[in-house]
């Protein structure tokens, strides 16, 4: 039953679009990870590595995809970001790991909006 529960809530996460605020404008964000919480991504992690989660492994691949597409997306659309500049995929994805780990009940994106706040142009 727990299995049943989970797949539902990570397939709702996964697809949901969710609203999000930038310098006071709302808007809708769409993709892997836009209204999935950092707990649920934290599952999706764990459970990728298992012999027959094929489905997983390919949702969490597709999260990091789109993570690595909004951060990029923030560096394209500003002058002031490039959050990607001195980091590789690897290590952008460990700091995200650590950081969800740390703040299981926030939202996937708000992950991002950190990295960003903590990765800013040098």
């Amino acid at each position: 039953m727990r299995v049943v529960v989970l797949a539902l809530l990570l397939g709702g996460a996964v697809l949901a679009p969710a609203w999000a605020q930038s310098g006071g404008r709302d808007f809708i964000l769409r993709g892997s990870g836009a209204a999935m919480p950092c707990g649920a991504w934290n599952e999706l992690r764990a459970a990728a590595g298992g012999m027959f989660a094929v489905q997983k492994r390919e949702t969490y691949r597709s999260t990091i995809g789109w993570a690595l597409g909004y951060l990029s997306g923030a560096a394209r659309f500003s002058e002031d970001l490039d959050p990607l500049r001195n980091t590789d995929e690897e290590q952008t994805v460990a700091w995200l790991i650590a950081y969800c780990q740390a703040h299981p009940t926030t939202e996937f994106r708000l992950a991002l909006e950190a990295f960003i706040e903590a990765h800013k142009a040098r």
